[in-house]
Protein backbone atom coordinates (compact mmCIF):
# COMPACT_ATOMS: atom_id res chain seq x y z
CA UNK A 1 0.00 0.00 0.00
CA UNK A 2 2.92 2.45 0.90
CA UNK A 3 4.55 2.04 -2.68
CA UNK A 4 1.35 2.53 -4.22
CA UNK A 5 0.88 5.84 -2.38
CA UNK A 6 4.56 6.71 -3.50
CA UNK A 7 4.02 6.14 -7.16
CA UNK A 8 1.34 9.13 -7.94
CA UNK A 9 4.38 11.66 -5.81
CA UNK A 10 7.12 10.48 -7.79
CA UNK A 11 5.24 10.20 -11.12
CA UNK A 12 4.15 14.03 -10.73
CA UNK A 13 7.46 14.98 -9.26
CA UNK A 14 9.31 13.86 -12.67
CA UNK A 15 6.51 15.49 -14.70
CA UNK A 16 7.94 18.74 -12.96
CA UNK A 17 11.54 17.90 -13.65
CA UNK A 18 10.55 17.68 -17.47
CA UNK A 19 8.41 20.79 -17.32
CA UNK A 20 10.96 22.64 -15.88
CA UNK A 21 13.97 21.32 -17.93
CA UNK A 22 11.67 22.20 -21.28
CA UNK A 23 10.94 25.96 -20.32
CA UNK A 24 14.36 26.55 -19.08
CA UNK A 25 15.61 24.91 -22.53
CA UNK A 26 13.30 27.31 -24.18
CA UNK A 27 14.24 30.38 -22.77
CA UNK A 28 16.14 32.49 -25.61
CA UNK A 29 19.91 33.34 -24.56
CA UNK A 30 20.20 37.22 -24.11
CA UNK A 31 23.85 37.08 -26.17
CA UNK A 32 22.61 35.11 -28.86
CA UNK A 33 19.40 37.38 -29.12
CA UNK A 34 21.87 40.24 -28.80
CA UNK A 35 24.22 39.33 -31.57
CA UNK A 36 21.60 38.26 -33.74
CA UNK A 37 20.04 41.72 -33.83
CA UNK A 38 23.58 43.55 -34.15
CA UNK A 39 23.96 41.08 -37.34
CA UNK A 40 20.61 42.04 -38.49
CA UNK A 41 21.41 46.00 -37.77
CA UNK A 42 25.16 45.34 -40.07
CA UNK A 43 23.54 43.70 -42.77
CA UNK A 44 21.00 46.03 -43.28
CA UNK A 45 20.62 47.61 -46.88
CA UNK A 46 22.17 51.43 -46.33
CA UNK A 47 19.60 54.20 -47.03
CA UNK A 48 20.47 55.34 -50.73
CA UNK A 49 18.77 58.76 -52.18
CA UNK A 50 19.64 60.24 -55.25
CA UNK A 51 19.93 64.49 -55.24
CA UNK A 52 16.86 66.39 -55.94
CA UNK A 53 18.96 69.46 -57.58
CA UNK A 54 21.04 70.37 -60.26
CA UNK A 55 24.96 71.27 -59.97
CA UNK A 56 26.20 73.85 -61.66
CA UNK A 57 28.81 75.37 -59.29
CA UNK A 58 29.40 72.80 -56.33
CA UNK A 59 29.67 75.67 -53.82
CA UNK A 60 26.43 77.18 -54.39
CA UNK A 61 24.77 73.80 -54.82
CA UNK A 62 26.58 72.27 -51.76
CA UNK A 63 25.17 75.41 -49.47
CA UNK A 64 21.30 73.94 -50.65
CA UNK A 65 22.49 70.71 -48.91
CA UNK A 66 21.96 70.80 -45.08
CA UNK A 67 24.31 67.45 -44.20
CA UNK A 68 26.98 69.34 -45.73
CA UNK A 69 27.24 72.82 -43.70
CA UNK A 70 30.14 71.39 -41.51
CA UNK A 71 32.15 70.56 -44.78
CA UNK A 72 31.41 73.67 -46.07
CA UNK A 73 32.85 75.64 -43.33
CA UNK A 74 35.83 73.61 -42.93
CA UNK A 75 36.85 74.34 -46.80
CA UNK A 76 37.39 78.30 -45.18
CA UNK A 77 40.00 78.06 -42.71
CA UNK A 78 41.73 75.53 -45.40
CA UNK A 79 41.86 77.99 -48.21
CA UNK A 80 40.18 75.51 -50.27
CA UNK A 81 36.67 77.62 -51.18
CA UNK A 82 38.34 78.78 -54.29
CA UNK A 83 39.75 75.55 -55.28
CA UNK A 84 36.56 73.69 -55.12
CA UNK A 85 34.54 76.75 -56.79
CA UNK A 86 37.31 76.28 -59.96
CA UNK A 87 38.37 72.73 -60.04
CA UNK A 88 37.81 71.56 -63.09
CA UNK A 89 38.06 67.65 -63.92
CA UNK A 90 37.92 66.41 -59.53
CA UNK A 91 35.71 64.35 -57.56
CA UNK A 92 35.00 65.03 -53.92
CA UNK A 93 33.41 63.14 -51.20
CA UNK A 94 31.57 65.25 -48.99
CA UNK A 95 31.18 63.52 -45.37
CA UNK A 96 27.91 64.49 -43.59
CA UNK A 97 27.80 67.17 -40.69
CA UNK A 98 27.27 63.80 -38.60
CA UNK A 99 30.55 62.17 -40.03
CA UNK A 100 32.36 64.77 -38.98
CA UNK A 101 31.81 65.21 -35.77
CA UNK A 102 34.79 62.35 -35.71
CA UNK A 103 37.27 65.09 -37.04
CA UNK A 104 39.71 65.47 -34.20
CA UNK A 105 39.89 69.03 -32.79
CA UNK A 106 43.58 68.91 -33.30
CA UNK A 107 43.02 68.48 -36.95
CA UNK A 108 40.30 70.84 -36.72
CA UNK A 109 42.37 73.67 -35.54
CA UNK A 110 45.05 73.39 -38.00
CA UNK A 111 45.08 75.06 -40.94
CA UNK A 112 47.48 73.07 -42.93
CA UNK A 113 46.82 69.56 -41.17
CA UNK A 114 42.70 70.33 -42.31
CA UNK A 115 43.59 71.06 -45.41
CA UNK A 116 45.46 67.71 -45.51
CA UNK A 117 42.28 66.07 -44.42
CA UNK A 118 40.55 67.33 -46.27
CA UNK A 119 42.53 66.94 -49.86
CA UNK A 120 42.16 63.01 -49.19
CA UNK A 121 38.27 63.33 -49.99
CA UNK A 122 39.20 64.82 -53.28
CA UNK A 123 40.49 62.26 -56.37
CA UNK A 124 41.46 63.29 -59.85
CA UNK A 125 38.88 63.04 -62.36
CA UNK A 126 35.06 63.45 -62.66
CA UNK A 127 34.29 59.66 -61.22
CA UNK A 128 30.75 57.99 -61.09
CA UNK A 129 30.33 55.76 -58.44
CA UNK A 130 29.89 52.56 -61.49
CA UNK A 131 33.41 53.71 -62.63
CA UNK A 132 34.75 53.81 -58.89
CA UNK A 133 33.46 50.02 -58.61
CA UNK A 134 34.91 49.14 -62.08
CA UNK A 135 38.33 50.52 -60.71
CA UNK A 136 37.91 48.75 -57.74
CA UNK A 137 40.57 51.46 -55.64
CA UNK A 138 40.50 55.09 -55.70
CA UNK A 139 43.82 57.46 -54.78
CA UNK A 140 43.08 60.45 -52.86
CA UNK A 141 45.11 63.62 -52.50
CA UNK A 142 46.03 63.57 -49.14
CA UNK A 143 50.05 64.43 -48.84
CA UNK A 144 50.75 60.01 -48.67
CA UNK A 145 48.05 59.71 -51.63
CA UNK A 146 45.93 57.25 -49.49
CA UNK A 147 44.74 54.64 -51.72
CA UNK A 148 41.07 53.00 -50.80
CA UNK A 149 39.11 50.16 -52.04
CA UNK A 150 35.41 50.24 -53.47
CA UNK A 151 33.37 47.94 -52.59
CA UNK A 152 29.66 47.21 -52.71
CA UNK A 153 28.16 46.92 -48.99
CA UNK A 154 24.64 46.54 -47.78
CA UNK A 155 23.31 47.37 -50.80
CA UNK A 156 25.71 50.70 -51.34
CA UNK A 157 29.30 51.66 -52.99
CA UNK A 158 31.72 52.31 -50.22
CA UNK A 159 34.75 54.01 -50.55
CA UNK A 160 37.21 53.10 -47.44
CA UNK A 161 34.75 52.06 -44.33
CA UNK A 162 32.41 55.23 -46.01
CA UNK A 163 29.34 54.65 -47.40
CA UNK A 164 28.12 56.88 -50.84
CA UNK A 165 24.82 57.69 -50.03
CA UNK A 166 24.13 60.15 -52.30
CA UNK A 167 26.07 59.55 -55.40
CA UNK A 168 27.22 61.32 -58.64
CA UNK A 169 25.66 64.95 -58.62
CA UNK A 170 27.26 66.15 -61.51
CA UNK A 171 28.46 69.79 -61.25
CA UNK A 172 30.66 71.86 -63.80
CA UNK A 173 33.71 70.11 -63.79
CA UNK A 174 33.13 68.33 -60.51
CA UNK A 175 31.32 65.19 -59.28
CA UNK A 176 30.30 65.05 -55.33
CA UNK A 177 29.52 61.80 -53.44
CA UNK A 178 27.88 62.51 -50.31
CA UNK A 179 29.30 60.14 -47.74
CA UNK A 180 28.36 58.75 -44.64
CA UNK A 181 31.86 58.61 -42.78
CA UNK A 182 35.08 60.43 -43.06
CA UNK A 183 37.87 58.77 -45.20
CA UNK A 184 41.03 57.73 -43.58
CA UNK A 185 44.15 59.75 -44.62
CA UNK A 186 47.54 59.04 -44.24
CA UNK A 187 49.68 61.07 -41.36
CA UNK A 188 50.61 64.62 -42.17
CA UNK A 189 54.14 65.59 -41.85
CA UNK A 190 54.53 69.63 -42.56
CA UNK A 191 58.03 69.79 -43.16
CA UNK A 192 57.43 67.18 -46.21
CA UNK A 193 58.42 69.07 -49.60
CA UNK A 194 55.51 68.66 -52.70
CA UNK A 195 56.16 66.42 -55.23
CA UNK A 196 56.38 68.44 -58.11
CA UNK A 197 55.05 65.00 -60.45
CA UNK A 198 51.99 65.32 -58.56
CA UNK A 199 48.67 67.24 -58.05
CA UNK A 200 50.19 68.57 -54.25
CA UNK A 201 46.19 69.59 -53.32
CA UNK A 202 47.25 69.09 -49.69
CA UNK A 203 49.51 71.81 -49.45
CA UNK A 204 48.99 75.12 -48.49
CA UNK A 205 49.07 78.15 -50.96
CA UNK A 206 51.12 80.98 -50.33
CA UNK A 207 49.50 84.05 -49.20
Amino acid sequence: MTTCRALPFVTFLGLLLVLGAGACGSSPDPATEEASSGGEAESAPVAVSAWTLACSEPIDTLRQVPEAARFLQLLEPARMVQTLAEMQGGTVFVPTDAALEALPAAIAQDPAALRNFLAGHFTMGTVSTALLLEAGTVEMFDQQRTTLPVVTSRGAATVGPAHVIRPDLRCDGVTVHLVDSVLPVGAFDPTESPNPFQVNLWRMPAE
